[in-house]
């Protein structure tokens, strides 16, 4: 890096001044608690076909400390946004098809990952009532029996969706009790 700490340190009292609520680590080009896991099984996950944000590389330089200058303006970049309270869950691409992932980091001996791979076995995903989001796949991690990655589809949040028409709200809550009929049937909702 080509700036000292001094000018590192002279750039972020000007930022803060801008916006009180920029991390000094974040503006330092640090990784911040829980990103270092992610860190250290990126190059598994490449292999395995899956591309993180270049934040999550090991050879990642911040890139508004890369150029001539400090760009204080870090927010301008997607290296910016950091993990909040998911770290044990992160995006990603398929490299295959470029279709947009998320893993999520559970136990294996959780219920959650029972269940997950229960419903995501083939004779209920062939169930049409089943609309849980399915497990494309499980990736076991390298030297961890205890935890495994979920991959699963990126989905939006239900209300991020603005219903048009009458129609399209009934047949959302129609698909919601269905479901929940279908997990009743499975003794997974109320267990």
């Amino acid at each position: 890096m080509p700036f000292s700490p001094e000018e590192l340190d002279k750039a972020y009292q000007e930022v803060v001044l801008e916006n009180r609520y920029i991390n000094r680590d974040l503006f330092m080009g640090k990784r911040l608690m829980g990103e270092h896991f992610w860190v250290g099984i990126q190059p598994f996950l490449l292999h395995r076909g899956y591309r993180l944000r270049p934040r999550y590389d090991p050879q990642w330089v911040a890139p508004w400390l890369r150029g001539p200058e400090i760009n204080q303006n870090i927010l301008s970049f997607e290296e910016s946004l950091i993990l909040g309270k998911g770290k044990d869950l992160l995006d990603a691409v398929r490299v295959s098809d470029g279709f947009k992932v998320v893993f999520k980091r559970v136990s294996t001996r959780s219920p959650e990952f029972l269940i997950a791979r229960y419903l995501s076995s083939p004779d209920l995903r062939s169930d049409p009532r089943n609309h849980t989001v399915p497990i494309l796949d499980i990736l076991p991690l390298p030297d961890d029996d205890a935890f495994a990655l979920l991959v699963m589809p990126q989905l939006i949040g239900f209300n991020q969706v603005p219903f048009r028409r009458l129609g399209e709200m009934t047949d959302a809550l129609h698909q919601y009790f269905e479901g929940l009929e279908f997990l009743h049937e499975h003794n997974i909702a109320h267990r």
